[in-house]
């Protein structure tokens, strides 16, 4: 079995003074750049997944 990591939607908009903060951001990120480290060590995959709208009147969350 292949293994791979998937890092989705890190954007500074989730993280304290960001546009929508979430909860135990901080923490997160310090997991996931655990786990992309050992990907990183052990040569396995990362897949990384970035939302992009490139209309700068888009809305944040589609309704």
């Amino acid at each position: 079995m292949t293994q791979a990591l998937m890092i989705i939607d890190v954007q500074n908009d989730y993280f304290p003074d960001g546009k929508y903060p979430l909860n135990n951001t901080e923490q997160t990120l310090q997991n996931t750049l655990k786990l992309q480290n050992y990907f990183r060590q052990k040569l396995l995959p990362i897949i990384y997944i970035q939302h992009i709208n490139p209309d700068p009147n888009a809305v944040f969350f589609c309704k």
